[in-house]
């Protein structure tokens, strides 16, 4: 009896690990082969939306549809630190990945290219049109569809006019706004 109630308890205990594991939330970006890890600031979505036609002067526009925003942050390297007597800072780049989802989201696996793209908000010494960056391959995969959230898993590769890429994998809760 007490051999069957450990061999219980230790099922109960893997099968709560490996769901919590399954539910993690990552993001990373890849960009000129640097994988580095992301902080994810937002993740949401909303019903009605789409990406519009013109998304370099306005990203969404109304319509059928539902819109997944997510947005993540990464520390910009390339301009360096700035340091005063009191406190440091690192400046930002956030990433804003929209991508459309059909009217009624449901637990599904969709190509998202051409349905994706990547805007740079940051790196203000390069114009508007290279900081779009347009997906070219990739996935999203739904699960765990609730009333008011639900869990995804996006992978995709991202170009910009230049033909500069972005790659980018992460796990999310994404919920309604």
């Amino acid at each position: 009896m007490k051999s069957k109630s450990l061999l219980i308890l230790s099922l109960l205990f893997f099968s709560i690990i490996a769901c919590h594991e399954k539910y993690l939330i990552h993001s990373y970006i890849a960009e000129e082969g640097v994988v580095r890890e992301a902080q994810i600031k937002t993740s949401y979505y909303m019903d009605g939306y789409r990406i519009s036609d013109k998304p370099e002067e306005i990203l969404l526009a109304s319509g059928q549809g539902t819109i997944m925003i997510t947005e993540q942050i990464l520390s910009d390297q390339a301009q360096g630190t700035l340091s005063a007597e009191i406190f440091k800072i690192e400046p930002e780049i956030n990433y804003r990945i929209a991508v459309s989802l059909p009217e009624k989201v449901s637990r599904d696996s969709l190509n998202i290219n051409g349905r994706s793209l990547c805007q740079l908000i940051g790196r203000f010494n390069l114009p508007d049109s290279l900081k779009m960056y347009y997906c070219h391959q990739g996935y999203i995969l739904i699960d765990s569809v609730k009333a008011t959230q639900f869990f995804a898993i996006l992978s995709g590769k991202y170009f910009n006019s230049k033909n500069d890429s972005l790659e980018f994998s992460g796990q999310f809760w994404i919920k309604k706004k």
